[in-house]
């Protein structure tokens, strides 16, 4: 009767879980980049997915893997995120102490299967 049980509750939650588990491949006329994204970690990972990230921010409609608002000394402005509705994603960096230019990417987003983030060391 448990293993009848505990089989129930893993396939209710197995369903759950991968829809918060995903990767999206972004691109746009300038670039292509992989995200891998578990929701329910609140992490995020990108490319070779050497270092894995807190989301800055989920909600129903927007997931934005990264921002900072400009502050004293560096001043930057960077955010990139996602419309969880339309796909459309956006890829912003300004730093003016490194450059007189912005990096302004835009482009859509389309979801994959979850290709997981590497094992821990320790």
């Amino acid at each position: 009767m448990k293993v009848i049980i505990l089989a129930a509750i893993v396939a209710i939650t197995s369903p759950a879980v991968a829809a918060d588990q995903f990767d999206l491949v972004c691109t746009s006329k300038k670039t292509s980049e992989r995200y891998r994204v578990d929701l329910a970690r609140n992490e995020f990972c990108f490319g070779e997915c050497e270092q894995v990230m807190p989301i800055a921010e989920v909600t129903s409609g927007m997931i934005v893997l990264r921002k900072t608002d400009p502050s004293p000394p560096e001043n930057s402005t960077i955010y990139n995120q996602i419309n969880r509705i339309t796909g459309e994603w956006e890829w912003y960096n300004y730093s003016p102490r490194l450059s007189i230019t912005a990096q302004d990417i835009r482009g859509h987003c389309e979801p994959a299967e979850f290709s997981g983030f590497p094992a821990a060391k320790f």
